[in-house]
Formats: structure tokens, sequence, C-alpha cells
């Protein structure tokens, strides 16, 4: 039913198209600049209707006038409860009404203008943010030529409001000129909000001497510059490059105006720098607004949201892609007030609709961040409605289809522990489906850069149908199915047989038809001939002759005159079926020559990898993907480091693709989330993508670690692979600045953007309590290995300005780690003994994590060893029994990971001297690690494979300290097990 109902749609859609068109011109208001008309567009386009076939909403308005307070009630609570309203029915309901002459509704505007018309205005502002902002201007010009042509009353209240859309829409007036139509032409007296409305267009020009002058008109009659006039102002020197008089302007409003006005006056100087790209000049204005305990902007939400909006218009491409970073930064510290939710998606709207995707993403991801308020109001509603329209934009829009792939990467990650997340790829496939205005070959690059998210295993061949039904034309559809068979939909049996007649075989066949003389049965020869040649197969094409007939059947069947019948008749069908059966499903088989078996086997393909012959192992995998015993945790490490060694990036893109449509083979029941492949061999597969092309391009691999995270969303870090993480984004990072040809200010911004799009994709983890940057740790190691007679004073220096942003005792406890470090281990006793009240703990476990994980590539056995003995000598360590649980978890855990049995029993010795005992689990731990050290010792050590052969059992092994200790802890566990027992 859904299949006819678009048919009809489609087939009736050129008769019945709605009829919305105007011609002409229409005046801005006020407008300051090179033209004030704009040219009519096409109402349709001006409000992004009839753009895409398909089936009409249930709630497309009837063509039924309504009663003006009923349609001017809903606008006015929709604008109340959700803050915007949509385009269409402010145009539709009340523009084109009186454009139309309607009397009863101009006839309620005059009686009651004061309570509707500056709602009207306010509604053609930023409230309809489901068009573009040369929309807005256009419905609000239309509007205002209709009020007043219509004589409708304007009060200076329905002034402000077109003045406050204007602003809101972009449009720049002539402030003199207005406030002179204003008092002579209209006789109506400004207000307070007036003049605040006249010097925020004069500032937002830049205009220093007209905004004094207005300050001047302003004196003249008697109004006084108030908290609002004081941030245009702000705004207008911010703007102009006037730092420290916009400041000084800002520093004075909490003196002048109150508490609230710092905040407004602050975000005044941030949207200025924003409107000047100036990024140094936010982030530093953004800096001095974090306040409070919790770090959050003193700005209000609107001022950021405005900001956001700003640095979007602004950007390079017109996408806000490279300040999102910077956008989610201020959106993290932004205080979450009341209808904040409701501005946030209004400004996602905007966005998507002024082709920001970039930054509608990043605005849409702080929804959830709210998720608890909105348990009760169908967030996932929301959000695919909006999903929904993001993706008809971009295909409007015609985004080229890399982009598009960008944005759905960012989609999907965004949103991928959503637990209804948004299935984009769909969405978009649909939008560029149904959308009217492209051409064959223009909807086919869509459809084939989307159809491997959408359909992997090509088993959805209704997603043709609508691609038939796209041209009027009979060969355009015969290459559309010769395209399709390309893109592995090869079965045309599997249509629809009542949508593929009507569209394909019978025009087909009644062009025949006409073309041929002869019998029905050579006429369906001839068709057949003619699919083959488009790539259908002869099976396919009589799988679909014999449903083609089963149709006919049903039709014939239920027809009382069989010569009204339409051809080819069900008994034609059924003769050529007959005819070729044999042919077909016979003949060729026994005919055929079998191909000698090649074994698709995972032996074979390790082979290859084991080989280091990545040709082989790319013809393998492309020509017969991966055997059904592939054990892809044994040879993902060594596949992936022979494609990214050896391989072209064109064709590592193609393996990964083909990896993560394997997912669903590899997890496990009891971790659903496991994946052989690990965070850090992304970090390897970025690497790579680093070296391509003469430039480094750090935005492609931010763009490219969307597409991993989408391909691989279980490979995320833990501290499983803490090491080989660090080992790997050490490399990706130097590689970059290696390949940085001129290291600017933008370029180092870039690869912090990198750092922090890792970081919020889990592929890279950040230790969550360490707060002091590497360069403390430098800085002191520098001044110790000084030797100068100003290494001690500088020592100190360094301390002392540390303790500025550091707790005391964590301080204390890096320096002392550094004299470890750094062999001063009677400089570092001293200095732990003498602050011994000073030292926390904790501080001293985060000390030593700290300077494990600058080591990470090699383990300082001294250092763990010799600081874990100052500490818990000189501190309270040994009494703080969570604190010592903590230190011992760690180098348990390091030693289990490295191997390192030695260092593990001396510091199970070292704890046990201090009265700290292992728990019974631990010692388990702990033995495990020395039987693993015992097989390594009899391949390498002992008689009789050892190199140096020696005997298991010899004194030189039996009386070192680790073979006491190992005694004494086997005989505690003995003790331990015969207890149980």
């Amino acid at each position: 039913m859904l299949l006819q109902s678009f048919l009809s749609l489609t087939c009736s859609v050129k008769r019945c198209r709605i009829s919305l068109r105007s011609n002409g011109t229409a005046v801005v208001p006020y407008f300051c600049g090179a033209s004030s008309s704009l040219d009519i567009t096409d109402d349709n386009k001006l409000i992004n209707r009839s753009d895409f076939r398909g089936i009409p909403a249930r709630s497309t308005k009837r063509d039924v006038a309504r009663f003006p307070e009923t349609v001017l009630s809903q606008i006015q609570e929709s604008l109340r409860r959700n803050y915007r309203i949509s385009a269409s029915t402010v145009f539709l309901d009340v523009v084109k009404r009186l454009e139309d002459g309607d009397e009863a509704f101009v006839s309620t505007l005059r009686r009651s203008s004061e309570r509707w018309l500056p709602m009207l205005l306010r509604a053609c502002g930023r409230a309809t943010s489901n068009v573009r902002n040369s929309s807005r201007q256009q419905i609000l010009a239309r509007l205002w030529k209709e009020v007043n042509s219509r004589g409708i009353p304007i009060s200076i209240t329905s002034v402000n409001a077109l003045l406050s859309s204007l602003l809101e829409n972009g449009s720049h007036f002539a402030s003199f000129e207005v406030l002179s139509d204003i008092e002579e032409k209209r006789n109506l007296s400004p207000d307070q909000h007036t003049f605040q409305l006249l010097l925020t267009s004069l500032a937002r020009s830049g205009d220093i001497e007209g905004c004094r002058s207005m300050v001047y008109e302003m004196a003249r009659r008697g109004f006084m510059v108030d908290n609002k006039c004081n941030d245009a102002l702000v705004y207008c020197f911010a703007l102009r490059g006037y730092h420290a008089k916009a400041d000084s302007l800002a520093e004075q409003a909490l003196g002048k105006y109150g508490a609230d006005a710092v905040s407004s006056s602050q975000g005044a100087c941030a949207k200025a720098a924003a409107a000047r790209a100036d990024m140094n000049r936010l982030r530093k204005v953004l800096r001095r607004a974090v306040a409070g305990a919790e770090r959050k902007l003193i700005l209000s939400s609107r001022d950021v949201l405005e900001t956001i909006w700003l640095l979007a218009e602004k950007s390079m491409n017109g996408d806000g892609a490279e300040c999102v970073n910077l956008t989610e930064q201020m959106l993290n510290h932004t205080c979450h007030g009341a209808g904040f939710f409701r501005l946030l998606i209004r400004e996602v709207e905007t966005h998507i609709m002024h082709q920001h995707y970039y930054t509608a993403i990043a605005l849409l991801e702080d929804t959830n961040r709210i998720s608890d308020c909105l348990k009760n109001q169908r967030k996932s509603l929301f959000l695919d409605q909006i999903i929904a329209q993001l993706s008809r934009q971009v295909i409007r829009n015609e985004v080229n289809v890399a982009k598009v792939h960008d944005i759905a990467n960012r989609v999907v990650a965004i949103f991928q522990h959503h637990p209804n997340a948004p299935r984009i790829h769909d969405d978009l496939l649909y939008a560029a489906l149904m959308y009217k205005e492209f051409s064959i070959d223009k909807r086919m690059e869509y459809v084939s850069a989307l159809v491997d998210m959408v359909d992997r295993e090509r088993t959805r061949h209704h997603l043709i149908l609508p691609l038939l039904a796209s041209t009027d034309d009979v060969e355009d559809r015969l290459k559309l199915i010769f395209r399709c068979c390309n893109l592995g939909y090869r079965d045309l049996s599997q249509h629809d047989i009542s949508v593929s007649s009507h569209l394909l075989l019978r025009p087909l066949y009644d062009r025949l038809v006409i073309s041929t003389r002869g019998g029905g049965i050579s006429k369906l020869d001839k068709l057949a001939r003619i699919l083959r040649s488009f790539g259908v197969g002869s099976d396919s094409i009589w799988r679909t002759m014999y449903a083609w007939w089963q149709d006919q059947s049903s039709r014939e069947k239920r027809m009382e005159d069989l010569q009204s019948a339409k051809r080819p008749s069900a008994a034609e069908l059924q003769g050529w079926l007959q005819q070729h059966y044999t042919t077909i499903f016979k003949l060729d088989k026994k005919g055929s020559v079998k191909a000698p078996v090649i074994p698709i086997t995972y032996d074979r393909l390790k082979k290859f990898v084991d080989d280091r012959d990545s040709s082989k192992v790319h013809a393998f995998v492309s020509s017969y993907g991966w055997p059904d015993d592939t054990n892809f945790e044994e040879i993902i490490p060594d596949l992936l480091g022979l494609y990214l060694d050896h391989e072209e990036w064109g064709n590592v893109k193609k393996m990964l693709t083909s990896l993560s449509s394997q997912s669903g083979r590899w997890q496990k029941d009891d971790d659903p989330s496991y994946s052989p492949l690990k965070n850090y061999h992304l970090l390897q597969i970025l690497r790579r993508l680093s070296n391509e092309g003469e430039e480094i391009s750090i935005r492609k691999i931010i763009n490219y670690s969307y597409e991993l995270r989408r391909l691989f969303p279980g490979a995320l870090a833990n501290y499983d692979t803490f090491f080989n993480t660090l080992h790997e984004y050490n490399r990706l990072f130097g590689r970059c600045f290696e390949r940085l040809p001129n290291p600017s200010v933008e370029k180092i911004d870039e690869c912090i953007d990198l750092l922090r799009t890792l970081s919020k994709l889990e592929v890279l983890q950040l230790h969550p309590s360490l707060y002091c940057s590497n360069g403390i740790v430098a800085l002191l190691r520098h001044c110790i290995l000084q030797k100068s007679d100003n290494s001690k004073r500088n020592i100190q220096y360094v301390l002392h300005k540390a303790q500025n942003f550091l707790p005391q005792s964590r301080v204390h406890c890096l320096y002392a780690a550094v004299l470890v470090a750094t062999k001063h281990l009677e400089e570092a006793a001293t200095f732990l003994e003498e602050h011994v009240s000073e030292v926390d703990p904790l501080d001293c476990i985060m000390a030593m994590r700290f300077m494990n994980a600058l080591k990470a590539k090699m383990v300082d056995e001294e250092f763990i060893r010799q600081f874990a003995e100052l500490c818990l000598k000189y501190t309270s360590l040994s009494k703080d029994i969570e604190a010592v649980r903590q230190l011992q978890a760690d180098w348990i855990r390091i030693c289990e990971q490295r191997k390192l049995a030695p260092l593990a029993l001396r510091l199970y010795d070292l704890f046990k001297r201090y009265g700290i005992d292992l728990q019974i689990s631990e010692k388990h731990r702990l033995w495990n690690i020395i039987g693993e050290h015992e097989i390594l010792a009899k391949q390498w050590i002992y008689e009789p494979d050892g190199f140096l052969r020696i005997s298991a059992d010899d004194d030189l092994i039996q009386n070192t300290d680790i073979g006491q200790i190992k005694r004494v802890l086997e005989d505690e566990i003995s003790t331990n097990r015969s207890i149980a027992l």
C-alpha cells in the first residue's frame, strides 16, 4: 500500500502541485544598504516546501479558513512554550491571508493590533528557526507591507518588535532615519527599549560616533544609559578593536548597573570577539568570565549561543568545523537555566538552515547533558525530527559526499550510547531518493555513497524502486537498473512486481509493440535480451517473468472481459516461462564447466600474513572476504601492521570497512563491547593517515577519527591498553609536529582540537587524577641537574609558583619523586622528613603514577622501589589503609603487564617489613607472575635449553634475595591453602 500510495502521489504531483506563487519585490523596512528591495522568491522555496517527494503528513493543514483568533492564539502559545514557530505557519496563516485580502483577519488585527501585531512581528525573527535569514527578511518585509497598506494601527511596541526582528535577521537599519520616522511620520514617542535597539544597530556597524550621537539624543529626551545601552557601547568599542575602552566600560558596569550587568557586558565582549573572528581575544574573555567552584561561565545562555552563532558565521567554509571544540568547551561551562533546552533546539535548527552543520551537531550533543529533565518529554521524538531535518537540508544544499560522511559520522559518534540512537544514514538515503531537483547522476552519487551504511548485505531491494519512479523515461530506468546491478542489487525478481511491471516491464513491452512486428513471444524474448544486456541475470529474468505471470493471472481472474486485458496476457507469459525453463535451469548446469575450487581457509590467509605478502593478503580479502573460522584476535595486529606498512591508503580504508562488517562475529555474550581491534590500533591508523599527502592535514585526521569510531565502536581506551596507547599517541603527535610545515598558533590549535577529539571519542584516556602538566616535572628536573649557583633558588621559585595552582602536598610529593628519579635519594629522604606533616598519602600515589606515566616505554624499577620505601618510611602512607591498597593494586598491575616478577617480590617484601601484607587473592596473582617468570627462565636461563644452562636449584639462584622472598611467599600460600582445606 505504501508503494502504491507513493506511486500515485508521484504521478499526480505534477498535476496537483501547490500553487504558491508571487511576483515582484518586497522592501525591507528601514534597510541601510545598497538596495532595500528583495526579489520575491517562489513561495514554496521561501518556506522550504515541496522539495521532496513522499507521502504527505497527516498534520498537513486543510484548505479551510480558520478563525483569526484561533490562528493567532496558537502562534502565541507556540512561541510561549517552544520559543519557535514554523515559518509555514506564519507565512501561510498570516501573511498570505493578508495578501489575499482576508477581511476577517484584517479586521481582527485592526481591533487588537496592540495585542497581536508585536507578537507577529517578533515571530518573523529568530523564532522562525526553520528557514534562512533571507527568507525571514522577506516574510517580515511582506508582513510589514500589508500592515501599512491595510491601515492596521502601529504602536511603539510594534515598531520595537520590528526592529528586534530586523536585528535578529542580520539586517542593518539607519538608526537616525528610524528615529525620525517614528517621531515625525508616525507621531510616536520612542521609549527606553527603542533607544536600546537603535544603539545596538549602530554598535553592530561599529559606528562609534553614531553611538555617541545617539546617547546625546537619548539625553535630550530624558532617557538614561542603562545596562543594555552600556552593553551596546562595549560591543561597539570591542568590535573596532578598542579593547581597553571596552574592558573599562565592562568593569564599570558593576558599580553603575549592578551584578547582572557584569554578565551582560562580558557577553558583549565575547560576541564582539566572535564577530571579529579574533579567537585569542575570545579565549581571553571566556577565561576571565569563568567563576565559582564549578568553573561555570557567568555569561547568560543567550549570549553564549549568540557567540557560537557568530563564530559559525565567521568560520572559514561557513560550516563551523574549526570552532567545534571551542563551542563544546563553552557549552560545557554554560549554566543551564530555565528555557535553555528550548533555546538550544531553536539554535540547532537555525544552524542547520544556514549550513553550519558542525556547530549544529555540537549544539545537539549538548542535549545529552540534560537527559534527566527529558525523561517525560520524549527526547527521541525531537531527536528524530532534528536528524531528519538535518538530512534534508544537507541533501537540499547538495553537500559533497565526503562532508556528508563526516557529518553522519559525528552524529553516530555523539549518540552511540543513546538507547534510541538516530539512524542518520537511513534519513540521508531517504532524502537523496526523494529530492526532486537531483539529476540521475547526482542521485546515484549519493545512493552509491550511502547504501553500504544502510544495506550492507544488499537485502533491501525496495530501495531501488524510488530511483525507478524518479524518471519517466524507460531508457533512464534501464540505465538505473544497470547501475543498481553494479551496486549489488542484481536480482530484479526481488522487487515488488506490481511496481516493476508498472515502471519498467510494461512500458518496455509497449514500446516493443510499436516498433516490432510478430507474436507476443518474440516481444518477450526481446524484452529479456534487453534486460540481460543491462546486467540482469537469466535466472533473475525468468523469476521476474514468473512473478509477472502470477500478477497478471490474478488480475485476469477478476476481469469479466479478457479482451480488454493488457498484454502480455497470462497465457503468453506462461508459454514463455515453459519455453525457457529448461534452457536456463537445466542445460546451463549440464553445459557449465566448473572452475577449480580455491581453498578459502583461515590458514591460507594466515600464511599470506606470516609471509608478509601484502598484495596476496589484499587480493584474498577483497575477493573472498573473511573465512568462517577466522581468529580475528590472532590475525588483526599482524594484518593491520602489514596493511599500514605496505598498502596504499585507499586499500587500507577498504580493508577497515570490510573488517567492520564482521563485528557481529567477534562479539561475546559476556562482553558485548569486546573488540579485537584496540584503541591503540586506531592511533596507528591515524598515524599512517598523517603521512599521506605532501602536507599534513590535521582536519582530515580529526574527521577520520569519527569514521573510525563509527566503524569500531568497541575500540575504547582502558587501563589494560594504557601503555600501548601512551606509546602510540606519543608517536602520532610526534609525527604531526614533525610534518607541520610552519608551526603556528592556528596549527597548534588544530593539534589541541585533535587531542580533545580523541579524548572525547575515548580513543585515548587522560588520567582523571592528574591535574599538573609535564612542565613542572621538566622544570624541576632541569633545575636539579643544572648544578649552578642559582639552581637552589630556581628550585624554590618553581616550587613556590607551582603552589599557586596545585596543593602544597602534591608539589612536595612531585619534588621528592623527581629527586629520587635523578638519584638524589638522600635529599629526597631529608625533604620528606622535614615536610612529613604536610604530605597527603594520596598525593604520594599520584606522584608515583605520574612519574610512571612519563616513563611508559621502560619501567624504572629502582625508582618505584626507592620512592615507595621513602613514602612508607617518612610519610603516613603505611597508616592509610585505602592509600596503601591503591598503591599495591598499581604495582601489582604494572608487574603483571610487564612481567616483572623480581620487582614484584621485592615490593612484596618491602611492604611486609612495614607491617603491610597482601590479601590472599593478591598473593595468588603474585604467584602467577612468578610462574610466568619461571617459564621464561626455563627457556632462556635454566638447563637444558637455556643459554646459561644453570640449574634451578643452584646456590646462585636460591641464595639471592629473590629466592628467599619467593620461598617465604610459597610457605604463606601453602599455609593459606591448608587452612582453607
